[in-house]
C-alpha cells in the first residue's frame, strides 16, 4: 500500500505521524528526544546542522520501537515510511 494518503506519502507514513502527534507518551518522548539530540549535537559543534536525515530512525531506536507496530499494525521501522516527512514531524512536535 504505497499511494498518497491524506496529504502524506502513503498510509504508513500518515499512520506513524498521527501516532507521534496524538499519543501523549510518544509525543512527550519525541519532544524530549529532539531536545536531547539538539543539545548533544550543539555541544559537540555549535555550528553544526543538527537533526539530520537519520533523526526518525534514531528516534525509533531511542524509543525501543524497532521491532514493534503502532495500533494500526504499521511497523515503526517499515521501509515504506517517508523518513524525511517523519523527521520534519519530529522537529515540528518539538517546536510547538
Amino acid at each position: 500500500m504505497n499511494t498518497e494518503y491524506n496529504g502524506w506519502t502513503n498510509y504508513e507514513t500518515w499512520s506513524i505521524a498521527l501516532n507521534l502527534g496524538n499519543k501523549e507518551t510518544l509525543y512527550n518522548l519525541a519532544r524530549e528526544f529532539v531536545r536531547q539530540s539538539k543539545e548533544q549535537c550543539w555541544a559537540e559543534d555549535p555550528k553544526a546542522h543538527c537533526l539530520g536525515v537519520n533523526l526518525y530512525d534514531d528516534f525509533f531506536d531511542y524509543a525501543d520501537l524497532a521491532n514493534s507496530t503502532n495500533p494500526e499494525l504499521v511497523a515503526w521501522s517499515s521501509p515504506c515510511l517517508d523518513r524525511e516527512a517523519l523527521r520534519e514531524t519530529l522537529i515540528e512536535l518539538f517546536e510547538h
